[in-house]
């Protein structure tokens, strides 16, 4: 069963495109026709992506697409200021839950800031927002009594989950917060708005 990501996910992030150094290149496994141009392509062509604004190898984006559990498989990327994207899907073709039963353990409070159902023009989707303390693959190094420590800085989230088809799709932002007087309502903001730019460039072939 696909578990809500708020909370999870920030582990498989890290263990897909993070080793060694907190920022360490990490060479991507989509093959070159899949990920061109700024557009990557699902391995069974379901849908195609186009990669948001300020993700460019300039800024040091890397890329994987990865298998997260018997049958969810999901896309991420991240760049060298530790903002995030990624992009799962999981078949609920078998348990055929609807959207408010995938979605029912999410509950507004801690790291969760908001939750919300909203109407599109591919159905409903449910909106969350929240706030992983030290959840960003980014650390701050803390030097005390010679003594240097290593610390995650803080990582602010922002989801669109919906059903479609036979799949339950997620769809997640995440900045990092490089700067102790970032707000977390400022930070949520412009998470919302890459979400935004995100789902436009999602298309769907199937």
């Amino acid at each position: 069963m696909h578990r809500p990501i708020i909370a999870a996910t920030t582990a498989i992030l890290m263990l897909v495109l993070v080793s060694g150094a907190p920022q360490a290149k990490s060479k991507s496994n989509i093959p070159k026709e899949r990920l061109s141009n700024g557009v990557y392509a699902s391995p069974g062509g379901e849908f195609t992506l186009k990669v948001p604004e300020g993700f460019s190898k300039e800024l040091g984006m890397r890329a994987e697409e990865r298998q997260t559990g018997p049958a969810t498989w999901g896309v991420f990327f991240i760049n060298d200021f530790g903002r995030i994207f990624y992009v799962m899907w999981s078949d609920n073709d078998a348990e055929k839950k609807t959207l408010e039963q995938l979605t029912a353990d999410i509950q507004v409070g801690g790291q969760v800031r908001s939750k919300e159902v909203v109407d599109t023009a591919r159905g409903p989707q449910v909106r969350v927002a929240g706030v992983l303390a030290n959840g960003s693959p980014l650390m701050r190094s803390v030097e005390r009594d010679g003594k240097r420590t290593d610390t995650a800085m803080d990582l602010v989230k922002t989801s669109s989950l919906f059903l479609h088809g036979k799949r339950f799709y997620e769809v997640t932002v995440g900045k990092t917060r490089l700067d102790d007087a970032m707000t977390d309502e400022v930070l949520i903001k412009d998470a919302n708005a890459l979400l935004a730019e995100s789902l436009e460039g999602l298309t769907f072939t199937d």
